[in-house]
This record gives structure tokens, C-alpha cells and sequence, in this order.
């Protein structure tokens, strides 16, 4: 059974919504807490949040999915970076950018869809995602995969250019 947080508390960071360091400990200490009692943490971001900051949800090994609502335009650097258990994640068509190492080491993630909003993706996003099976990706990127998968045996997943 998923156990749905909401994140509620936010700031106001350069005119963004970004997420407080110690709200996302408090999260995550209470995901880790679901997880052990059994539940498998899922995240929903609210509507009111326009970026996922630098190293967000970093470490965050009890996380296994997270659903972004379509006000995040940008996922920053290492948002999501060493989150060991993260399987699933969904993308909005309103993201236009992925920072350096964002999804870095998310060893349990199996299949990614990058939507064709997607302007830029930066080296190393999908670095060591060792579990990749599956990659659906827009076309203009077909010639960068070697450096937005590093570490990733890329002759074994199944790549769809859209």
C-alpha cells in the first residue's frame, strides 16, 4: 500500500518555489518511518511548485516514486541524486530543463520518459542508473547519450527517440 505526502511548506527563492532543507528531512524521516512500518513512500509535489532545488530530494533511499505536477519547468542539479530505491518517476511536458547529475545513481530506476519540452539535459543526468532497461527520449538528444547515461550500458536498454 502507497502512503501519499504532500509537501505544503514552501519559500520563495529568486521569484521560484523551492523546497526547505528542513522540511525535506522532516519529510523523508517520516517516509522512512512509513517504509519501515511496510508502506512504500510516495511523493506528489505540490501544484504551487515551479522547481525542484539542488539536491532536493538527494539521498532520499526510502523514496520509490514521485509524481511532478505540470508548474515544474526546471529539475536542478543532483535533485534526485543516490535516491537508491526510486523506481518510478513522471516527468511533466512542462519541464524544459534537467541540471547536471539530477537522477545520478537512482539504481532501481527501470524506464524514464523525457518528454519533448525537454530543451536541455545536461551531462551525467542519468549517470549510473545501472537498472535501465528503457529510455524514451526526444530525438535532438541522440547524439549526447553517451554523456547524459554515463556509467550506463546503453547496448542493453531499449532507447525510443520521439
Amino acid at each position: 500500500m502507497d502512503s501519499l505526502l504532500t509537501i505544503s511548506l514552501l519559500y520563495e527563492v529568486v521569484g521560484k518555489k523551492e523546497f526547505q532543507e528542513d522540511l525535506v528531512d522532516l519529510v523523508f524521516k517520516e517516509a522512512k518511518d512509513k517504509e519501515e512500518a511496510g508502506d512504500n513512500p510516495h511523493i506528489q509535489i505540490p501544484k504551487s511548485v515551479t522547481s525542484i532545488g539542488y539536491y532536493a530530494f538527494g539521498d532520499c533511499n526510502s523514496l520509490t516514486s514521485i509524481t511532478l505536477p505540470e508548474s515544474v519547468t526546471y529539475i536542478d542539479i543532483c535533485a534526485f541524486y543516490n535516491c537508491e530505491s526510486l523506481t518510478s518517476i513522471t516527468i511533466p511536458s512542462s519541464v524544459t530543463s534537467i541540471g547536471d547529475c539530477a537522477f545520478t545513481c537512482c539504481n532501481s530506476l527501470t524506464s524514464i520518459t523525457i518528454p519533448e519540452s525537454i530543451t536541455s539535459i545536461r551531462d551525467g543526468t542519468f549517470s549510473h542508473c545501472k537498472s535501465l532497461t528503457s529510455i524514451t527520449i526526444p530525438k535532438m538528444f541522440e547524439t549526447e547519450m553517451d554523456e547524459i547515461f554515463y556509467g550506463v550500458d546503453l547496448s542493453n536498454v531499449k532507447i525510443t527517440y520521439i
